[in-house]
């Protein structure tokens, strides 16, 4: 492929009105938003999707374009070309004619602005969820706040904020709640109900030093195509939630000669039930599992471990499937799919394999992905029996894990018919405690069992002392969650 850089020119609705921009690939949408536009109320943080100051709402045609929705997501993960026929409102597009919002109305008078760095990124993530949900309870404001942090602790003023405007869409519906969304949206939903205008590439030489090329095929088949013209260059990433990718290059300084983006890639993006197990399209994000109904009837420990993962913003955008290829061996999905016995779908342009995922891991930051290979679906058994999930980290469903574990176990009266523990944390991938496992088989879970366990379990483990714990805290970690494991089965 040639040595140039090619820009993309996208077209997109910014908050009230029509725009078009050349975009480099791997900007950012945060760095489009300021550079270019000048609207710097959405704040450069972190840059990596754990401050939640850059939030911004992406408005979008969902379920096959019957149903069009409004949801939160970091903008500095989020690649400037994926705006691309969709409508993104900032801070500055709530306040229409020089009215405030009503949530930036609350906001002031209940004194939730504080230094007001972090204050648009709250207001945007509430806005997210009021227009999705007019009436939310405080347990819904919590969690849809869960991804800012506010770094003048005004927490609490900030949920008053929000539990006051729930309060006047249920006393006053009909003049809250037709305020939350702007006027000027519904026209916009409309011009991209049909809107199919492909993006523009403009070929330009490189300095060297940037991305060379962004690629969004929109079939498989184009993908395996792309990917053997790519050929044996190792410097390319596949981009799906890019809550990876994009922190290598926003924080790291990382470039790739070929960023390819599968979330255009149609029938990836789907629940089902497939018989006795559960189907998970590999486009499906967290988000999505938390939302379904097969998830929460069928896989309730998925379920679980999706809401302690990440925040709001990142859960929009992050993919099970995604959660499993960067192989973190704290990547907490693995856990829950370590427990619950699933088997991956890899496929290339000669075709598919199967592989359980207790053998798709290999090292630290290894799997058993061939080169051009990818994951196109995670096939789960329906849940039966106990389970139970555990996360230590310093922020309850935010912060990257000291350790997670969990457990699936099925009883023959009081006796461990099957039982899977799985943990992360402790060595150099996501394990099976397959020693603890082989002590509980069979016997009662009662008496000094329990203690054997626990200890069994941080005997077959080898964690490392870090950022997030001493080897020693590990070990404890581990021998704890064994305890609140087993505890879930007297």
């Amino acid at each position: 492929m040639p040595d140039a850089i090619r820009t993309m020119h996208i077209t997109f609705f910014l908050n009230d009105r029509k725009v078009s921009a050349e975009v480099l690939p791997g900007e950012s949408a945060l760095r489009l938003l300021r550079e270019r536009f000048g609207l710097t109320g959405t704040k450069q943080g972190c840059n990596e999707g754990d401050c939640g100051a850059c939030t911004v709402a992406i408005g979008d045609w969902e379920d096959g374009g019957r149903k069009w929705s409004y949801k939160a997501y970091t903008s500095c993960l989020v690649p400037a070309a994926r705006l691309h026929g969709r409508h993104v409102i900032t801070i500055e597009g709530l306040a229409v004619a020089g009215a405030l919002h009503p949530i930036q109305q609350a906001f002031l008078d209940h004194h939730a602005t504080q230094c007001g760095f972090c204050t648009p990124g709250c207001i945007m993530s509430l806005f997210c969820l009021f227009s999705r949900t007019p009436s939310p309870s405080p347990q819904q404001i919590a969690e849809a706040l869960e991804g800012n942090l506010c770094r003048c602790t005004g927490y609490e003023a900030i949920r008053d904020a929000g539990r006051s405007v729930a309060e006047r869409t249920v006393l006053a519906a009909g003049d809250i709640a037709g305020r939350i969304v702007p006027a000027y949206c519904d026209g916009v939903a409309k011009q991209l109900a049909g809107f199919d205008q492909p993006v523009g590439y403009t070929e330009m030489k490189s300095d060297g030093d940037d991305c060379l090329a962004y690629h969004a095929p929109v079939s498989l088949d184009e993908l395996f195509t792309l990917l053997w013209k790519i050929g044996d260059c190792a410097d390319y990433r596949i981009v799906n939630g890019g809550t990876d990718v994009m922190v290598d290059a926003n924080v790291k300084g990382a470039r790739f000669k070929h960023l390819v983006d599968v979330t255009r890639l149609p029938g990836l993006r789907y629940v089902r039930a497939d018989g006795p197990n559960v189907a998970i399209g590999a486009n499906t994000t967290l988000a999505d599992i938390l939302d379904d109904g097969t998830v929460a009837a069928n896989l309730p420990l998925l379920r679980a471990t999706a809401a302690r993962m990440a925040s709001a913003q990142v859960r929009n955008a992050a993919t099970l499937a995604g959660n499993l290829a960067t192989a973190s061996p704290i990547g907490d999905a693995a856990m829950a799919l370590l427990a619950l016995n699933a088997t991956l779908v890899l496929a290339t342009k000669m075709g598919e394999r199967t592989i359980p995922v207790e053998k798709f891991y290999k090292g630290y930051r290894q799997t058993e992905l061939c080169a051009h290979e990818l994951i196109t679906a995670i096939e789960v058994p329906a849940q039966t029996g106990a389970w139970d999930f555990q996360k230590s980290a310093k922020r309850a469903a935010v912060d990257i894990s000291s350790v997670s574990s969990a457990m699936v176990a099925r009883l023959d009266g009081k006796t461990v018919a099957e039982i899977r523990i799985a943990c992360g944390g402790v060595a150099p991938t996501p394990v099976l405690l397959t020693t603890t496992m082989a002590l509980l088989q069979g016997k009662q879970v009662k008496g000094t069992l329990v203690e054997q366990a626990a200890q069994a379990a941080a005997a077959e483990v080898a964690p490392i002392s870090d950022v997030r714990g001493s080897k020693e805290f590990r070990g404890a970690l581990v021998r704890n969650h064994v305890v609140k494991h087993l505890s879930t089965l007297l």
